[in-house]
């Protein structure tokens, strides 16, 4: 990847959180991640969106966000829990991927930062990586940035994931929201953390995003309906109707 000017990765498993990723990127290589796209995801959904447009949400949110201390993040089914992003530096996937070492998402459409810290309650009612669009929500309890119990149907699932990659994959690694009104919720984590009006929250490697740990894996878990607050302002974000 070092020796090419573009990479497009339709891959079973994300080149993003990855060392080899940016070293691609510091060789100048331009890269478009797409792990577990489908044929179907290529000509619908998110991919189809206008990315000029889908470029500017993205970095209006990233400038109402880049001087936040704290945000919290509240749904009706139980979620609340508070970010310290103080000094963090936000990233912004506009789908747009036109300078040299630049690596985005396809389906794009998302800002995200890797926290300081973390507290709180999380009620996951969306997708979780590699387990798709749940049946029933997964409550997982964080303290001090990690996750410290999961409850929930599917939730010994998720235990086993994340012992399989050691204590590292528990870190809460990342909070995300998504912006692209393309985007439906359709059980593949690709598409639906990119789901206008949801937020997701990822688990494990940091290290890519501007974080402090290395894990060798990175989950994302997406919540719909959430309510943000950034130093305890609400921020509208805009909702989608194409949670299902």
């Amino acid at each position: 990847m070092k020796n090419v000017d573009v990479v497009i990765a339709p891959s079973s498993k994300s080149l993003s959180h990855t060392k080899a990723r940016m070293k691609c990127g510091c060789g100048g290589a331009r890269m478009a991640s797409m792990p577990g796209i489908t044929e179907e995801m290529m000509v619908s959904g998110g991919m189809t969106a206008d990315y000029e447009k889908v470029s500017k949400l993205v970095l209006n949110l990233r400038s109402l966000l880049s001087s936040a201390r704290e945000i919290r993040i509240t749904t009706n089914l139980g979620t609340d829990i508070v970010f310290d992003v103080q000094g963090c530096k936000w990233k912004a996937d506009t789908g747009l991927c036109r300078a040299p070492g630049c690596c985005i998402n396809l389906p794009a459409g998302e800002v995200y930062v890797a926290p300081k810290n973390a507290e709180g309650n999380i009620v996951v009612d969306g997708t979780i990586s590699e387990l798709g669009l749940l049946k029933s929500p997964v409550e997982i309890t964080v303290e001090n940035r990690y996750v410290s119990e999961i409850k929930g149907e599917r939730s010994d699932e998720l235990k086993t994931i994340l012992e399989s990659a050691g204590e590292l994959a528990y870190n809460v690694a990342e909070l995300g929201f998504g912006l692209n009104p393309n985007a439906r919720m359709i059980g593949n984590a690709l598409e639906d953390e990119k789901v206008g009006g949801t937020i997701h929250i990822g688990l494990g490697d940091s290290s890519t995003i501007g974080g402090d740990v290395v894990a060798g894996i990175h989950l994302d878990a997406i919540i719909t309906k959430p309510k943000i607050f950034a130093d305890s302002q609400e921020v509208e974000i805009g909702a989608s109707d194409k949670y299902t």
